[in-house]
């Protein structure tokens, strides 16, 4: 064994489980140093707290474990302060501990010392001297994570344990929603400062107020972040959405402010950008039916063009409303590259879905488009020209469940499910099915 290449026994270790890894560092010291990296935890996962931040800053101390680390995960929830009374803490909570679900470990007096707590840290500045002392010492990190949002939004992302979320189970009334912004703006600081750029960055459940300020502090930001080739930006929608918000975060958006954010990352690769709207769900697609021209962005303010982003192969959009015209002018100002198309829950202000999936099938080759959920618009042309259109593309929607909803399509398509179809019909440019027509039409659109 003495006499086998480091890389064969790396090999040997990737296939092992992490109870042998660990065996297999016991042999010797040389065998300790080729399976850390597969005995190791590769995710560290933290919230703003004083125990979280310590051990991430012990974790950058050892050199094994520091190698291995390859993703970082942080939740800066921070509780709103001042404290609420015993007595608003308890009705606030009363609703979810009803309901069966666990209260969080401490209670009042927990949650008490846990603002106490945040409010020293944000003080002393004590998570970016943490982020600053760690990060240098993780050579191997390649992925970095901001939850931004609540317990229920970490819970909904899943991947974490009961014991991980304990800390947080507190109702979201209780947690401060802009916080994110202070939070991700001392991570940016501690990457430039430190000089480390991860290939991967998802920002979770931001607040739309993080966008709001001058061009030259964008640049700032974001210039530590420039060789990023993966991006997730998810936008916090109960903002967004509020009666209060939307026109002023939709208005922000038509002055480009997120298209000139995205245009320093000239290495994108893979971009995903999501308006997270949870309970106003029901509000918002009423609005989009309804064409609420508030709502409407046109996309070419949101993602550059070439050459800005030249290497873009996959591009992911949620909860986006605008109108074909715009949505086709940067699909195909991509054309060249862009393979993979995620669309989930896309609303046309005052266009119509069938020329647009028709667009699509002619001018791009998509090898894995994937559109889905809720795609709505407005009928243009024929007798009803101007009124409403939506679709369900679910996956493997019940017929019941179909008829329940009036979703005509897929009771129609009960064989081949309607999502299927759509992709079916876009991809490769239709050359994978020459024959097929538009899956969309008056008949199976949905009668709500």
């Amino acid at each position: 064994m003495d006499s086998l290449p480091t890389e064969v026994l790396r090999n040997i270790c990737s296939c092992l489980m992490r109870h042998d890894a660990k065996n297999f560092r016991l042999v010797c010291k040389a065998y300790s140093a080729i399976g850390a990296q597969f005995a190791l935890p590769t995710n560290l996962f933290a919230y703003m707290t004083n125990q979280d931040l310590e051990r991430l800053v012990e974790c950058s101390k050892s050199e094994h474990l520091a190698r291995s680390l390859l993703s970082l995960e942080y939740a800066p929830i921070t509780l709103a302060s001042p404290a609420v009374s015993k007595q608003v803490f308890k009705e606030t909570a009363k609703w979810f501990y009803e309901d069966g679900w666990p209260r969080p470990a401490g209670g009042y007096s927990r949650y008490k010392t846990l603002i106490t707590e945040q409010e020293s840290i944000v003080t002393e500045r004590k998570d970016y001297q943490s982020f600053r002392s760690a990060l240098p010492h993780f050579s191997q990190l390649r992925h970095l994570t901001v939850h931004c949002g609540t317990y229920w939004a970490l819970q909904w992302l899943g991947g974490h344990s009961e014991e991980m979320l304990q800390e947080f189970r507190y109702d979201q009334a209780l947690i401060n929603p802009q916080a994110g912004i202070r939070h991700l703006e001392t991570l940016l600081l501690a990457l430039s400062d430190t000089q480390v750029c991860p290939e991967s960055l998802k920002i979770n459940h931001i607040n739309w107020h993080f966008f709001n300020r001058v061009d030259a502090q964008c640049r700032t930001l974001f210039q530590p972040a420039a060789n990023v080739k993966h991006l997730r930006f998810s936008i916090d929608g109960k903002a967004v959405y509020g009666n209060e918000d939307v026109a002023s975060c939709s208005n922000l958006m038509r002055t480009g402010v997120l298209r000139d954010y995205l245009s320093i990352l000239t290495n994108l690769r893979h971009l995903a950008i999501k308006f997270d709207y949870s309970e106003a769900c029901d509000s918002s697609f009423e609005r989009a039916l309804g064409y609420d021209s508030r709502l409407v962005v046109p996309l070419t303010k949101m993602i550059p063009s070439e050459p800005a982003c030249a290497h873009l192969t996959s591009l992911s959009l949620g909860a986006i409303v605008c109108e074909r015209q715009d949505m086709m002018q940067v699909l195909l100002g991509h054309k060249e590259t862009l393979r993979e198309l995620c669309l989930q829950d896309i609303f046309l202000g005052s266009t119509s879905w069938i020329p647009l999936l028709d667009a699509m099938r002619k001018e791009l080759l998509l090898t894995r488009p994937y559109i889905r959920w809720t795609i709505a618009g407005r009928w243009e042309g024929g007798d009803r020209d101007g009124q409403s259109q939506l679709w369900h593309l679910h996956p493997h929607i019940p017929v019941f469940v179909a008829r329940a909803i009036g979703d005509e399509g897929a009771v129609e398509h009960e064989d081949e499910n309607l999502q299927n179809l759509v992709n079916r019909y876009i991809l490769d440019g239709g050359r994978a099915y020459p024959e097929m027509a538009n899956p969309l039409t008056e008949n199976n659109a949905s009668r709500r």
